[in-house]
Parts: C-alpha cells; sequence; structure tokens
C-alpha cells in the first residue's frame, strides 16, 4: 500500500514560508502551488512545498542573487526576480 503523503494546512503553508495564508490560497489558484481539497479544506503536501521552494530557490541562483534564498531575499529588500 502506497505511504499517505504529510499534509499541510494554508496556515502551516503561509507560516512556513512567513506569507500570509491569502498568498498561499493565490499561489493555489494561480498553479503555482498544487493543492488538494478535502471537503472544505485546503491542503497541501510537505513534498509540493518544498518542491516551490526549490524552484525558487533554483531562480534566485539563476539571478544572481547570493543566498539563493528567495525567502531570505524578501526579508533582505532583493526584489524578486519575476
Amino acid at each position: 500500500m502506497n505511504e499517505i503523503p504529510q499534509l499541510l494546512s494554508v496556515w502551516q503553508c503561509a507560516e512556513a514560508l512567513g506569507v500570509s495564508t491569502w498568498t498561499i490560497r493565490h499561489l493555489v489558484r494561480s498553479r503555482q502551488l498544487t493543492g488538494i481539497h478535502i471537503g472544505r479544506r485546503l491542503l497541501v503536501e510537505a513534498s509540493e512545498l518544498q518542491r516551490f521552494v526549490e524552484a525558487h530557490r533554483k531562480a534566485a541562483t539563476k539571478s544572481g542573487h547570493q543566498n539563493g534564498s528567495w525567502r531570505e531575499n524578501r526579508i533582505a529588500g532583493i526584489p524578486d526576480c519575476e
């Protein structure tokens, strides 16, 4: 039997990334992050959140940001690479 993935709530995702719950919902609506609806709850697989962070880390590195972490760049005031 397949292992059940760890699911995170919108709030947990927002806490992990240091953004608002509305930002997480926007990322799911815009298909930048894959969400799972169970009833009225919106959940995100932990591995999907990790994939999202890794994708942004790679994008930040390609754009020349020194530390490669988009969250650290945001906190430091370095603009997004978009």
